[in-house]
């Protein structure tokens, strides 16, 4: 395969999973380990190859991804070293000891953000082209704690909704990414299988924006709505968003291959150019819900995935990838060691926070701030400072206790409220006299008051009390 030009790494990275701005760091990142050569092997002390040079060396990673000079394959693999986006340091031509050099993939910006705007977009937080998958995945996170109503018409100019059903929010999201799609999850399925865009479910677990459907009976052109049918959004790292039922609302949930039994990709999201508004690119979910049309595009002065922005409300440097020079970039920091970016010994036991993420020690914790949450940053909903398997950005916005496992003190943590739909702020969520602890050891929790009739079942329940879900009522449209 021939030399490839800094356009086609740009989007075969947006393929790999990476975000806009993401993919402007990381098409400079293989410019300078590779030259954009796909069938180059860093031969002799190790074994890299393809584009990012994937090291899979003895000793150093196995190689699970297979042909890693198929350059997608070794996009999916530098997405997945760099875990999702957010950590540079795997590469050395980041590293301190190459400033200056033509192995400084920071020589290489320029047209890294250039080929992004030549593909479709501008890799400084505007979203269009291939960024629209983008702009389609963080308008559907934008709308996590929303309510479920089966049947529900979502307004698609409505940029803000409060209801959802599954299929809908599936709707509206591809509407703000500038994309029509019908509605009605088998609906969808159809449509997509009639443009040939349909795919493993395997692989749609591993591709954010793609679609994941589970059907009772396969669905056929004039044969009507199977008996029970639902959709969720992959976000490509083993998680789905998705709209689940009347108990949990939209909700980010594991993306289990056995829940689904079909999938597709959306092809418009390809070419269309986003209607939702600023701030998709590296902003947050709340930010593209909310934002005016009139403020500033987003950027990226630095390209390291965070914007200036939220650079400012951090109070890291704008202008450096590592404003504390411990090797550990801002972004890896902020999204996934959540240790401070601004200092090299986080909890001052005299040990560099590199050196405690390589040896798996614990090397001290930063806890959000209100005003980052209260901003939608997107790195909050990584951190759990109570432990409890909900992140911050997640109680932030029910409304719970970030720092408490059971915020109500009713005897049942809040993870196990959240996925079954029961109020985390009430020791009585559906105020039939009997509190919630008593509930959830009769197996009641999350069920409507005596009288009220049955809910819709949610599979997220199911697994909590370890029962299997009723075909014949999983949820959605």
């Amino acid at each position: 395969m021939p030399r490839m030009s800094p356009e086609a790494i740009y989007a075969v990275a947006l393929q790999g999973g990476f975000s806009p701005e993401q993919a402007v760091t990381f098409t400079a990142i293989s410019l300078a380990e590779s030259g954009g050569d796909p069938a180059v092997n860093a031969a002799g002390t190790e074994d890299s190859r393809g584009l990012w040079q994937i090291n899979v060396s003895p000793g150093v990673r196995p190689n699970k991804w297979g042909d890693l000079y198929d350059p997608l394959i070794n996009a999916r693999a530098a997405y997945e070293v760099s875990g999702g986006g957010t950590n540079i340091q795997p590469w050395s031509v980041t590293h301190a000891r190459h400033a200056g050099t033509q192995r400084d993939y920071r020589s290489y910006l320029d047209e890294a953000h250039a080929a992004a705007a030549a593909v479709g977009g501008s890799g400084r937080g505007a979203v269009a082209g291939g960024g629209a998958t983008e702009a389609f995945v963080q308008a559907a996170l934008a709308q996590v704690g929303d309510t479920y109503v089966f049947g529900h018409e979502t307004d698609l100019g409505d940029p803000n909704p409060e209801t959802f059903d599954c299929s809908e929010l599936v709707q509206w999201a591809a509407s703000q990414a500038g994309v029509e799609i019908t509605d009605g999850s088998w609906a969808q399925y159809l449509a997509l299988q009639g443009q040939g865009s349909t795919m493993s479910v395997d692989d749609a677990v591993q591709t954010k924006g793609a679609l994941l459907f589970s059907f009772s009976s396969e669905p056929t052109p004039g044969g009507g709505r199977p008996r029970s049918a639902h959709v969720a959004i992959s976000l490509g790292d083993g998680r789905i968003v998705e709209a689940a039922s009347p108990r949990s609302g939209v909700k980010i949930s594991p993306a289990d291959p056995d829940r689904f039994t079909h999938a597709a990709t959306i092809p418009g999201l390809a070419t269309a150019t986003p209607t939702g508004g600023a701030g998709i690119g590296g902003t947050t979910a709340a930010a593209f819900a909310n934002s005016p049309a009139d403020l500033p595009p987003p950027t990226d002065s630095d390209g390291d995935g965070l914007t200036d922005e939220f650079e400012k409300l951090l109070g890291t440097d704008p202008a450096a990838v590592d404003s504390d020079l411990d090797t550990l970039s801002d972004l890896y920091e902020t999204t996934v060691s959540h240790t401070n970016p601004l200092a090299v010994d986080t909890d001052e036991d005299g040990i560099s926070d590199n050196l405690e993420v390589a040896a798996g020690t614990d090397a001290g914790y930063v806890r959000p701030t209100d005003e980052l949450l209260a901003a939608g940053f997107g790195g909050a909903a990584t951190a759990d400072t109570d432990h409890d398997t909900l992140s911050d950005l997640v109680e932030y916005r029910i409304g719970s206790d970030r720092d408490a496992v059971d915020s109500d003190l009713d005897g049942v943590a809040d993870n196990f409220e959240y996925a079954l739909g029961s109020d985390l702020r009430s020791i009585d969520s559906n105020r039939d006299g009997i509190t919630d602890g008593v509930e959830f050891d009769m197996g009641t929790l999350g069920l409507p008051p005596a009288g009220a009739g049955p809910a819709a079942d949610d599979p997220s329940v199911d697994a909590a009390l370890g029962s299997e879900p009723d075909p014949a009522v999983v949820d959605s449209v």
